[in-house]
């Protein structure tokens, strides 16, 4: 009767996972969805501390511990980052919920008992979680090291597709090997780990820092796999559902981000983006129109609409606000004033809804 209990609340907490991710799809309801959301972990975090577990195995002291540094971690960074730095702070914490999933698999490897075959579906969930994990732990940094700008586009390896394939494919093959090992060898286990947190790093490096946005979303996608995984070896519907909602929709997203680049999925997973990332139709010749403000003024003013294309220059420079006044003043004009937010460069870097959000400015504009 108590697991039931248990098991209703968690059904309770994925309804909210689920409800909260639909409310995220539009910006007038997405600070409400992620409160929802956020209540949903908040309740499942409770329950998981008391759900039925053999006797002698509670930890609450190293649970609450974890919790308090976590909590005044996330606090604190949530609350100094700057609007536009919003990307690597998403990155840092998201390669965090990778390496989770990574210790976690490294935990049950390491207590693996003794002379037991490892070809099981637990094993094999096991050993998945640790690559997934490893690559969006190490590949979230070098993402982050990208943004951040200390880590130079420059930074290039030689053959990086070449690179990238062998490595997936030595993992792959000494992956394998484990499996078919009759008893558990964590020498190998290491050196898999070892692996795969240099494939996260061979991953990510050739990729330019103007694509980062695709390569986040797709590590997101990953540690949701993970997460996923984590809940599949603990037999927990919480972190399984709640790995599966993020996974898909950082897989979808990607997807989404990849069409507005003009890029395939198949080159972000080996690693094939151009670390220059070229513009479409830089060959062609190019022409110059100046104008002084007293023409764009003119432009303005007698046009029948206006596009705006909020960037990276808008979010530093803070000019959101006076964009909105300029918005203001054209409509009393007759002028039908719009905003066009790219699907990558509009998210991150600068998530320019939120930007334009500050500034009271309609989100159906």
């Amino acid at each position: 009767m108590e697991t039931t209990l248990y098991d209703f609340i968690y059904l309770i907490c994925i309804v909210l996972f689920i409800v909260g991710l639909k409310r995220l799809s539009s910006p007038d309801t997405a600070r409400n969805g992620n409160l929802v959301a956020a209540a949903g972990m908040g309740i499942a975090i409770v329950v998981s501390l008391f759900y039925p577990v053999e006797s002698g195995q509670n930890n609450y002291g190293w649970v609450a511990g974890g919790m308090l540094v976590g909590a005044a971690v996330g606090y604190t960074a949530a609350r100094r980052v700057k609007m536009t730095a919003m990307p690597e702070m998403v990155s840092l914490f998201n390669g965090l919920g990778g390496a989770c999933a990574m210790m976690i698999s490294l935990v049950e490897f390491y207590n693996y008992p003794a002379n037991t075959p490892l070809l099981n579906g637990a094993a094999f969930t096991t050993l998945f979680a640790l690559f997934i994990g490893s690559i969006s732990f190490t590949g979230s940094l070098v993402a982050y090291g990208k943004l951040e700008g200390f880590l130079r586009d420059s930074l290039v390896l030689p053959a990086p597709k070449v690179i990238n394939v062998v490595l997936l494919i030595a993992i792959l093959a000494l992956g394998g090997y484990i499996l078919f090992l009759p008893d558990i060898d964590f020498t190998l286990v290491l050196i898999f780990l070892s692996l795969s947190l240099f494939y996260g790093i061979t991953f990510v490096t050739p990729i330019g820092g103007g694509d980062m946005p695709v390569v986040i979303s797709l590590l997101n996608s990953f540690t949701g796999i993970g997460a996923a995984l984590a809940g599949l070896i603990y037999d927990n519907q919480v972190m399984l559902v709640g790995g599966i909602l993020v996974g898909a929709s950082g897989t979808i997203l990607t997807v989404l981000m990849c069409q507005a680049m003009n890029r395939s999925l198949f080159n972000v997973i080996v690693g094939g983006f151009s670390s220059q990332g070229g513009a479409a139709g830089e060959g062609r010749e190019q022409i110059v129109k100046e104008a002084t403000p007293s023409d764009l003024a003119i432009e303005l003013k007698y046009a029948n609409k206006v596009m705006v294309v909020p960037g990276y220059g808008l979010a530093v420079a803070q000019a959101q606000h006076v964009v909105h006044e300029l918005e203001s003043m054209l409509e009393t004009e007759g002028v039908n004033f719009m905003y066009a937010i790219h699907p990558v460069a509009g998210r991150m870097p600068g998530h320019m809804n939120v930007l334009l959000a500050e500034a009271d400015v309609p989100y159906p504009k």
